[in-house]
Formats: structure tokens, sequence, C-alpha cells
């Protein structure tokens, strides 16, 4: 599993194809990446970031979990443009990151456990990001004589996601409402926003018990969510406020 950076200040290049060219592996990486970080650019500028759609948050304690929570199927877009994916319903046990699910591209972040003794407050931020996970190994083909050993390379590469419980609010949730007159009235120039650097889009604000034997209550999936809206429910929105 390989967390994915961005630098979003380079050039973006793709490849020209001529007659009789050679091309290697890395070629051929350099064009999927090209594609890729156009569509990221394109997410972060035109989209924006946050839950789209899904991603509920509920309280999901048991007998030997009493912290667990289920994150239900979703999908959002990162700080950074990638596009997450939740497909299947995943159960996170707040106390000791430990994650059930079946979909085979949800991670957990390893992380010591989370104790009332280790927090400086109660309240904690369920996040997801995006990562990628390398899938289907095969074997290579000898780079010399026959009497080689056959090397083994991955070879695909799956959209995953990986889950944290982060003890502080990630800074980039921390804006300041949109200076609504000033937008709606004066006419500007509008600026490209920076790409981010935390990675981390939080799910839901979660109260925990004073003791890690109680059973988990407070689990607000609204309280510090940025929320996407897709450009058919904008549509509704308009077509209601417009009747009213």
């Amino acid at each position: 599993m390989t967390t994915v950076n961005h630098d979003m200040g380079e050039t973006f290049e793709r490849l020209r194809f001529y007659p009789r060219q050679l091309i290697s592996a890395d070629d051929l990486n350099d064009e999927q990446e090209y594609h890729r970080q156009k569509l990221r650019e394109h997410n972060r500028l035109l989209h924006g970031w946050g839950v789209v759609c899904g991603c509920d948050v509920q309280a999901a304690p048991t007998g030997a979990k009493p912290w667990q929570v289920r994150i239900c199927a979703g999908y959002l877009l990162t700080p950074q443009g990638d596009a997450v994916s939740i497909r299947a319903e995943v159960l996170f046990d707040l106390a000791d990151c430990f994650l059930q699910s079946k979909d085979p591209c949800a991670f957990a972040r390893p992380c010591p456990p989370v104790t009332r003794r280790t927090l400086e407050q109660n309240t904690v931020y369920l996040a997801v990001r995006f990562v990628e996970c390398q899938s289907r190994p095969v074997r290579t083909a000898p780079a010399g004589c026959s009497c080689d050993e056959d090397g083994c390379e991955y070879s695909r590469i799956r959209d995953a996601y990986e889950f944290c419980c982060l003890a502080e609010l990630p800074e980039t949730h921390k804006q300041p409402a949109p200076d609504c007159g000033t937008l709606l009235t004066h006419p500007r120039l509008v600026p490209c926003p920076g790409c981010p650097q935390d990675p981390w889009v939080v799910l839901a604000t979660i109260e925990l018990p004073e003791s890690p034997r109680t059973a988990i209550e407070q689990v607000d999936p609204l309280q510090n969510r940025r929320q996407l809206y897709g450009t058919a429910l904008l549509q509704d929105m308009i077509q209601c406020l417009d009747g009213r």
C-alpha cells in the first residue's frame, strides 16, 4: 500500500509517439500519471473537495468492542482531487483502529490504541484519505541466463482508502465561512485555490465515553463535515429556491 503525494505546481507532460519509438515501463507509467494528474486538477479546481454522497457514520458497539462505529458506503473527493469510493460497509474500532470490511481496498492506518489517558480531550475525528495498493503479483522473466531465479512484480494498482482516528481537526476543515455580501455584490477576479497538503476528509466527530468499557453513543456525521454537492442536487436546490 502506498500513499499518493501530489505536487500540483509541477508541469504535466504526456508522451509523444513516433515511428520506431522504444517505449519502456516508465514511459507507460508517465502516460498514466499525466491523465491522473489532469483529472485531479479538474476535480480540485472545478468541483472542490468533500463528501459527495453517503459516508454516514453510526455507533455500532458490541460487548467486546464498545467503541466500534459503522461507516456506510459513499463517495468523496480529497483536498488533492483524488476520488474515494467506499463500496461496502466498514466496521471500525476506535479503541485499536481495527477494521472489518468486505472491500479489499479498505485499510486502517496503524496507530496506537486510543484511550482516554492518551487524549487531551474526549473529542476525536474519524477521517479517510486516498491511498493506493498493489495487487495481482506475477512472475517476471529473468534478466540474465535461464538459471537466474524468477522475480515477482505486482501487475495492478488499486484505488484504495485508509481510515484514521485523529485527535485534532485538520486545518483544512477550519476555513472561515465565505463573505456572501462581497461574493454576491462585488465583481472580482477569482484566485486559484492552493493545494492543501493534508489529505484527510473528516467523516464524523465523535465524543468518547469516560470509560473504555462504556458503549459509544455520541457520533455526529454532520459536524465538521465538508459537503460537496453534485450538479444534479444543485439543480434541485435551485429549483426549490426559485419555486419558493
